[in-house]
């Protein structure tokens, strides 16, 4: 008899095999980040094997840096929309969760289009992310006038309970923004491992040094911004973290949070399993801080797309590269624009470009 579970897990581990094969080589991104312009950059992506079915669309002259990178952006989704159709069960919910972190986004944006006043829904529609099976009324959503509006038209969706309390605080003048902004990322990532921990023993087993540790980062990442930006209590840090962990023991994320000093904070979170992510992490630098955790994951994806034959993981490990590699794109993309020292902005992209300050391809 034909194993079902085991065809799903071949298809979609060559389907993404072959996805994986039309990343970008390290070269042409060192080649696109020293374009003369934005529609030089299209023009190549035009002919790269894994953009150029996605930007048929796109004006062949006086490309607008904000259409290109609605377009790429949106290659993600696009894809994971085309695995949906393999998968069923636990992978199926898995990837789901994962694409579904970009309603909060979307809902998010919503809020701060509102809390600004400005008028042009349309304008905002088109900066929206176009997620999968996506059950939020997005119509009603882009026509609320104001929070109390949006929040009902949550009535019934998950993101309603989420929301409900800091929204009133937020009306009655009593919390900001950040707060239900906060909400929102904790819901969509709190679902993101619950549907990790539902998988099969052997797809958890493969994927969890993944995205296990994007977890950990998350939290290491809110609670460095919450020390150094905000000079949060040690109580209410705690309280903005993520419900869920991975190899971060709660106590050592509470000792981080009481240090007298972010220095003193950064000293304790070098003990813990990430210390050689932030090592390099100048303490006021956060770009570098930012780099350094997409860094890590991008050299974890890349050595679990590795293990063993094509499966759920290569799936996954794929997902998690090609939106770092999007991420990275938008930077270029922006130092182009500007026209930015481009040595200096290859060194936050998360692909590592420059070895011992050189690069191999000059």
């Amino acid at each position: 008899m034909f194993d079902t579970a085991l065809g799903e897990r071949t298809a979609v581990g060559v389907k993404s095999h072959v996805l994986y094969g039309r990343l970008l080589k390290d070269e042409t991104v060192w080649e696109l980040l020293h374009a003369e312009s934005v529609g030089e950059i299209a023009e190549r992506l035009r002919h790269a094997p894994g953009y150029q079915a996605h930007l048929e669309t796109l004006p062949p002259r006086d490309v607008h840096r904000y259409d290109l990178e609605g377009l790429i952006k949106a290659i993600p989704l696009t894809e994971a929309a085309a695995f949906l159709n393999y998968l069923n069960g636990p992978r199926d919910a898995f990837l789901r969760a994962w694409v579904e972190r970009h309603e909060a986004d979307n809902l998010k944006s919503l809020l701060r289009w509102i809390l600004s006043g400005r008028q042009d829904r349309e304008e905002l529609r088109r900066r929206l992310w176009e997620v999968p099976d996506s059950k939020l009324p997005g119509d009603l959503l882009l026509s609320a006038r104001d929070f109390p509006e949006l929040l009902e038209t949550l009535r019934g969706t998950r993101y309603y309970r989420v929301i409900r309390e800091p929204m009133k605080h937020l009306i009655d003048g009593e919390s900001n923004l950040f707060a239900l902004e906060m909400a929102l990322d904790i819901e969509a990532e709190s679902h993101i491992h619950q549907a990790l921990w539902v998988l099969a023993p052997e797809d958890r087993r493969l994927i969890l040094p993944l995205f296990g540790a994007r977890i950990d980062l998350i939290n290491l990442y809110w609670l460095y911004r919450g020390r150094r930006f905000f000079r949060m209590a040690p109580e209410e840090l705690m309280n903005r973290l993520l419900p869920c962990r991975y190899r971060i023991r709660p106590a050592q994320l509470r000792a981080m949070t009481r240090a007298r000093t972010l220095e003193e904070a950064l000293e304790l979170l070098s003990q813990t399993p990430y210390g050689r992510v932030f090592h390099e992490s100048a303490p006021q630098d956060e770009l570098v801080v930012e780099r350094d955790i997409k860094r890590f994951l991008l050299l974890s994806a890349r050595e679990i797309y590795r293990v063993g034959p094509p499966a759920f993981h290569t799936a996954m490990s794929y997902f998690m590269l090609r939106e770092l590699e999007i991420e990275d794109l938008t930077t270029i993309i922006e130092d182009v624009r500007y026209d930015y020292d481009r040595r200096h902005a290859a060194v936050y992209l998360a692909r590592p470009l420059l070895f011992g300050g050189d690069n191999p391809w000059q």
